[in-house]
């Protein structure tokens, strides 16, 4: 194959991943329209992720197949064919919330101080 083709291939992939993420993302946004971090409102497309509400993303993974490469596509293709579980099982968050959530999360496992994880995550600054 050609460098040229090759390059064709790649371009054509990632736009259908784009897409699949787009439609994944759409479904948790429940419809209405606002496509937004759960916890502080971003809304650029590109920092949104799929976060496992209850940080059991590798359980979840594991159930679909191997992980590793192609588990976020895999993850979204999910997402679209089962969107009312879907609804239920993810929130959308940026990369930075989704990180902090997670960090915090299993930082605070097995602790008595995991109360309500929102109070760790980032927010707007106030106005």
């Amino acid at each position: 194959m050609t460098a040229e083709k090759q390059e064709a291939l790649r371009v054509r992939n990632r736009r259908a991943y784009e897409q699949l993420k787009l439609e994944a993302f759409k479904i948790l946004s429940g419809g209405n329209g606002l496509i937004q971090c759960a916890d502080c409102g971003e809304h650029r497309i590109p920092t949104l992720q799929a976060d496992h509400r209850n940080s059991d993303g590798k359980h979840h993974r594991e159930s679909m197949g191997r992980g590793g490469r192609g588990a976020g596509t895999r993850t979204y293709r999910w997402i679209r064919r089962n969107p009312e579980a879907a609804r239920e099982l993810f929130d959308l968050r940026c990369a930075n919330c989704h990180q902090l959530r997670t960090t915090d999360w299993h930082a605070l496992r097995g602790s008595e101080m995991r109360e309500d994880l929102d109070d760790y995550c980032c927010a707007l600054p106030d106005d």
